[in-house]
């Protein structure tokens, strides 16, 4: 029908099932050519519900039943029926509005376009008439809207946006959807618009665009901010700064941060290097983008509650924990109880090397503490990041490298700095008690009972298990990484462990000059010693070299288990170490595939000597406990490259049980000897040795018996044999 309304006049009941239609209102149509007839700013202007009662006193009964419309309204479209008297009922009542109706794209009852309201959660709202977007110029974002008709229903309909003079700007296309719809807009200027339903222009959505300044690192272009020269630099590529998405390019493992000073943008200050386990990286991948937040904000690519220049400090009331990179939050100091723990434990591994002789004057744990020192160097490599912290094979490592092994906190307050220092203290505390025990023995002959005749030996295996130790806390405390202001490219050095340090300034030149101390007083001549010191005691008669006499006990406890062609076999070995320890330092734990094939070929090298006919130990037991470490090492590296990252884990573990039980069978030895000196278990062992020969050796019964029968039938025969001679020969 094409009027307004039309009367119904009581008695009437009205019936509508079973209605078809093309497109809208299967029930019943009712034509909406002139939306504003029906809301014209929010106010209505036909208040006449298109169906009239004409005394309100009376209920009037609607079925509408089965009808069915292809587009929208199966029941009713047009008219307004909220105005309709409360007394007019529909059977059955049509619900409100439901997710199920959006996703369903109709409803029962529908009309023409009235308004549009924002959609928030898939949820319309139509409180309110305006909302302002902000973004950068070029940057695009979206506002999700939803084109509602009578009751509040969704209805389809086509949006124009257009500007403060009503003139058309564009037009959504999303025409055919019903419910909720996002509209992309692409920021170029400050600008107001309105989005209107199609033909409908009284009762639209005023949207604001307001276009913020470039951010930090972006000058304004023609359509959108780009990339300064400085930030380029950086990136590689002005196009690979996404000003549109927010993102730009981070080559990896590099550190990013924007220098805002009282809202004054100053530029960038960044690293092409940031520690793995201290900046954000995305595995398989050369680059990393970040959002323009990432770069105001430093801790946002920090991990492990760090913070700061190149993420090296912690967060406040955050401590640097032992053995790990993390910063935790340590409620209760463990200075004390962890205190007594180290002493104890110094102790203990001076006994354990004192009371069994396991020094390297035995050579039994040359090879192991060679595997422990190279295994730690890689750890990373082999210990993947994701692992569990509780690792017992990378603790067994850790120990052997006088390490604590396990990640927990010692007191409040510790940063790198101070851990640094804590790690050149273990080392020489072990000396120190080696150092007292030898004193002893030259003043108390009671110590030499006790500590045995050779502490010289002890104090020759404490250095060489502290040699990888100190080697890498001085590497750590004289590591340094570039940081370049981006603006004058200006490039200054900081303190690798925290860059918030200055480099060789301030407390880090102390830390750094006593890292120099230990290089070129303790391990330089230490490895050099080793290496020629054997030649050097052919010299030793002379004036020059005198003071090797000195030195002929320490040195003699290192060359004794060699041969006297190879006594330079444990200087080569340190010369390894040292080797693969600052190649793994230059780069960067970056390169793991690289660097595993570097160790497996070092390794193979080594392999090679006594395989082509060099005799390294007097003993050939000694040449193949030690090649197994060796072998062990090239397997740990191989299988390490051949197999995923997240695999390497399984490969860490078998190797460090080889090499642990090989520990337990050294100690055993050891502990096997030691009792040999007590008589008492040397007679006891005889005897039990010589029961198991026995019964070893001893046949069963049966046939023991069955000798026996046989035995008189050989005797008698030979008397009978001799008889006759014994009787001629007597007088």
């Amino acid at each position: 029908m094409h009027s307004n309304s039309f009367t119904l006049n009581p008695p009437v009941s009205v019936s509508i099932i079973n209605n078809n239609a093309t497109n809208q209102g299967g029930g019943i149509f009712i034509c909406d050519e002139l939306c504003h007839y029906i809301v014209c700013n929010d106010q209505i202007v036909d208040t006449m519900c298109p169906f009239r009662i004409n005394n309100a006193e009376l209920d009037l009964q609607w079925v509408l039943q089965n009808n069915i419309a292809s587009d929208t309204g199966s029941d009713i479209f047009g008219g307004n029926l909220s105005r309709c008297h409360k007394n007019f009922h529909f059977t059955p009542l049509p619900n409100k509005m439901l997710i199920g109706d959006l996703e369903m794209g109709n409803t029962r009852i529908s009309s023409g376009p009235v308004k549009v309201c924002l959609c928030k959660n898939m949820i319309p709202d139509c409180g309110q008439h305006s909302v302002t977007l902000s973004a950068y110029r070029g940057q695009t974002i979206s506002l999700s809207t939803i084109v509602l008709g009578q009751l509040n229903y969704p209805v389809k309909s086509q949006l124009d946006i257009l500007d403060n003079h009503m003139q058309p700007l564009m037009f959504d296309k999303n025409s055919n959807s019903i419910g909720c719809r996002s509209i992309q807009f692409q920021f170029i200027s400050d600008i107001e618009v309105s989005l209107i339903p199609k033909n409908c222009q009284l009762s639209g959505l005023l949207v604001t665009f307001d276009v913020k300044n470039c951010p930090a690192g972006f000058v304004p272009g023609k359509y959108m901010c780009e990339c300064n020269e400085s930030l380029a630099r950086i990136t590689g590529d002005k196009e690979l700064c996404e000003v549109t998405t927010g993102l730009i390019r981070r080559p990896r493992n590099s550190w990013i941060q924007s220098i805002i000073i009282n809202n004054t943008y100053f530029g960038f200050l960044w690293s092409s290097y940031c520690p793995p386990s201290f900046c954000k990286e995305e595995n398989n991948s050369c680059v990393v983008w970040l959002n323009f937040s990432s770069i105001q904000n430093r801790d946002q690519l920090c991990l492990l509650n760090r913070t700061g220049i190149m993420c090296g400090a912690c967060y406040n009331n955050f401590s640097l924990t032992l053995n790990s990179l993390t910063c935790s939050n340590c409620f209760n100091d463990n200075y004390f109880s962890l205190l007594i723990v180290f002493v104890l434990a110094g102790i203990a591994g001076i006994a354990l090397l004192t009371l069994l002789q396991m020094t390297v004057a035995k050579g039994t744990i040359n090879g192991l503490i060679f595997y422990a020192n190279v295994v730690n160097t890689f750890n990373n490599a082999v210990f993947p990041p994701n692992a569990l912290s509780w690792n017992i094979g990378k603790v067994f490592i850790s120990w052997l490298n006088l390490d604590f092994g396990i990640s927990t906190c010692f007191y409040k307050g510790l940063n790198a700095y101070s851990y640094t220092w804590l790690q050149f203290v273990f080392p020489f505390y072990l000396l120190f008690l080696v150092g007292i025990i030898i004193v002893m023995c030259k003043v108390s002959k009671r110590a030499v009972k006790l500590f045995g005749s050779n502490p010289v030996a002890v104090f020759a295996t404490v250095i060489l298990m502290s040699y990888t130790k100190l080697l890498h806390t001085s590497q750590q405390a004289l590591a340094f990484v570039p940081l370049t202001y981006s603006e004058n490219n200006r490039t200054e050095y900081a303190w690798r462990a925290d860059p918030n340090i200055q480099y060789f300034k301030d407390k880090h030149l102390i830390l750094a000059l006593a890292a120099l101390c230990v290089i070129f007083c303790l391990l330089i001549p230490f490895i050099l010693l080793l290496t020629f010191g054997y030649r050097l005691l052919a010299f030793s008669d002379r004036r020059i070299f005198h003071w090797l006499n000195k030195l002929k006990p320490f040195l003699d406890a290192y060359y004794a288990p060699y041969t006297p062609y190879m006594r330079y076999w444990t200087g080569l070995l340190l010369a390894t170490r040292t080797g693969l320890s600052i190649y793994y330092s230059i780069v960067k734990d970056s390169e793991d595939s690289i660097t595993l094939i570097i160790i497996s070929s070092a390794l193979v090298i080594l392999v090679f000597i006594p395989c082509s006919g060099y005799k390294i130990y007097e003993n050939k037991y000694l040449n193949l406990l030690e090649a197994t470490f060796i072998l062990n090492l090239i397997f740990l590296a191989g299988a390490a490259y051949m197999v995923k990252q997240t695999q390497r884990n399984s490969v860490s573990y078998i190797s460090a049980g080889v090499a642990f039980a090989e520990f337990l069978f050294i100690i055993f030895y050891h502990f096997h000897i030691s009792l040999m000196r007590l008589k008492v278990y040397k007679v006891s062992l005889e005897i039990i040795l010589k029961k198991s020969v026995l019964l070893l050796t001893r046949k069963p019964k049966a046939v023991y018996s069955q000798e026996l029968q046989s035995t008189p039938e050989v005797q008698s025969t030979f008397v009978d044999m001799r008889e006759p001679l014994l009787e001629e020969t007597i007088p």
